[in-house]
């Protein structure tokens, strides 16, 4: 009887086995935190973004004649901190020696442009990029060639070439000295050495430390000046070898 009064409605919940919960094993409570499988970025993994950067941004390949091909260059760099990778594209006539491209951070490549045409004109192209740069995926540079007439078939267009219908005369042609005619087409064609004086009054035109206005040097075995005299320094009709004193025209073997 002292026991059921003791499990009488006072005391109802304390009694109740379903209603008391018994943590056996530590750490499997329902009240613990949730754990956090989350951890802090590494900072020490550097994200891969590679970039590109090109040079020219418009490239002029110049003038040039019919069915000569002209080219140019187009440096890639890769800024970034990844592989650059991309394809190239071309057109209206332009040709690209590579189809694509592989470049490691801070390295470049060099892409070649070439054109040719048959006709005398103005030939505007374009060169594409197409890169994974997330910021810069295609990069357009823009392509000019000029073609100009050459009538004598000399590689010079017209507009450069001093004698336009002779084949024989054009810039890069070889000199003929002395002949009356300047296959070069710089002007000159009786001064070899270029010292600014003609061959008819340089006693050496192929040395240009030696003319009419050089310096003497005394007694070396060269007329640097020109005027026939090495070896009398005082215009006294006696060289060195017979003048006592041959800086003073006084003093020679003929004098009083």
């Amino acid at each position: 009887m002292r026991l059921f009064l003791l499990c009488g409605p006072l005391f109802l919940l304390a009694c109740d086995p379903a209603a008391v919960k018994v943590d056996s094993e530590p750490g499997n409570s329902s009240d613990s935190v949730p754990s956090d499988d989350s951890s802090p970025p590494d900072d020490s993994q550097v994200e891969e973004a590679p970039h590109i950067a090109v040079d020219p941004s418009t490239l002029d390949l110049g003038p040039g004649v019919p069915n000569q091909p002209l080219s140019g260059v187009v440096t890639v760099q890769n800024t970034g901190t990844g592989t650059l990778t991309g394809t190239t594209e071309s057109n209206s006539g332009y040709t690209v020696d590579q189809a694509s491209f592989s470049i490691p951070a801070g390295a470049s490549v060099v892409l070649t442009v070439s054109f040719s045409a048959a006709d005398p004109g103005s030939y505007p192209g374009t060169l594409e990029l197409s890169s994974n740069d997330a910021d810069a995926p295609l990069v357009t540079i823009a392509l000019t060639a000029t073609i100009e007439a050459d009538a004598d078939g000399d590689g010079t267009p017209d507009s450069t070439d001093c004698a336009p219908d002779d084949a024989t005369i054009y810039p890069d042609a070889t000199e003929i000295w002395y002949n009356g005619i300047d296959e070069n087409c710089d002007g000159n064609d009786d001064d070899q050495d270029e010292d600014g004086y003609s061959v008819s009054e340089d006693c050496e035109d192929t040395n240009a430390g030696i003319n009419p206005g050089a310096t003497e040097f005394w007694y070396n075995g060269t007329d640097e000046n020109c005027d026939g005299n090495d070896d009398d320094q005082d215009l006294d009709g006696y060289s060195n070898l017979s003048d006592c004193d041959d800086v003073d025209a006084a003093v020679n073997p003929g004098a009083t």
